[in-house]
């Protein structure tokens, strides 16, 4: 897959995920014209996962995230927040960067 620092027909953001006020990763993010979101999670300088959704009508970033793995916790898109419990009991997780802000990091766009 191109990296999206090498592609040039986008919009491109770009996301600083902090802890306790301290640079911990960041979310590269492009949407093309035909419009398929391509993202690209860092842990520190590390590439960590890069995934790519398209089509309509959904949250294609958080799709796009769906399976990345960011100082052990896994992020899932919208459609895998309920999970039942072996007493017939459900619970919710949180998708995507959601989950990031529930555990205390802090998100800054950038551009």
């Amino acid at each position: 897959m191109k990296r999206i620092s090498d592609k040039t027909d986008c919009t491109i953001q770009v996301k600083a995920i902090l802890k306790d006020g301290k640079y911990v990763g960041k979310v590269i993010s492009h949407y093309s014209k035909n419009g398929v979101c391509t993202v690209e999670l860092y842990d520190n300088c590390n590439l960590l996962h890069a995934g790519k959704a398209g089509g309509y009508g959904y949250d294609k970033f958080t799709c796009a995230l769906s399976g990345a793995k960011f100082h052990d916790l896994e992020l899932v898109d919208n459609c895998q927040v309920k999970i039942e419990h072996k007493d017939g009991s459900y619970s919710h997780k949180k998708a995507g960067l959601d989950l990031l802000y529930e555990h205390g990091y802090q998100i800054i766009c950038l551009i």
